[in-house]
């Protein structure tokens, strides 16, 4: 008799961890990170875990970004990037990229 299809063999996927990726991928999971606007009409841009704790507030784009590399880096966990938007949108940023370093020196290729 043959075996019933797994869903994840339904859709596609060749392997389940393939598929949970893939699932895990497009919601936020309690420790990503969450860019938003805040403060008064949105001139601030704060920094948190998605199901944690607040992290900081921010001028720029660039500084909130630039304490997600120091963060990560400090606690040696690199998850996600999300930005929330103000109507309660999750959108994964993935055009944001950790350096990544080899004792404390940019490798080659790294901007």
């Amino acid at each position: 008799m043959a075996k019933e299809k797994e869903k994840w063999e339904e859709m596609g996927f060749k392997t389940e961890e393939e598929y949970l990726e893939r699932m895990y991928e497009n919601e936020p999971q309690p420790e990503d990170y969450v860019i938003s606007a805040c403060g008064e009409l949105g001139s601030k841009i704060c920094v948190g875990e998605v199901e944690g704790k607040y992290l900081g507030e921010f001028n720029t784009q660039e500084e909130a970004e630039a304490f997600i590399q120091e963060h990560a880096k400090n606690t040696q966990y690199f998850p996600n990037v999300w930005f929330l938007s103000d109507h309660g949108n999750w959108h994964l940023r993935k055009d944001f990229k950790y350096e990544r370093t080899r004792r404390g020196r940019k490798r080659k290729g790294v901007e």
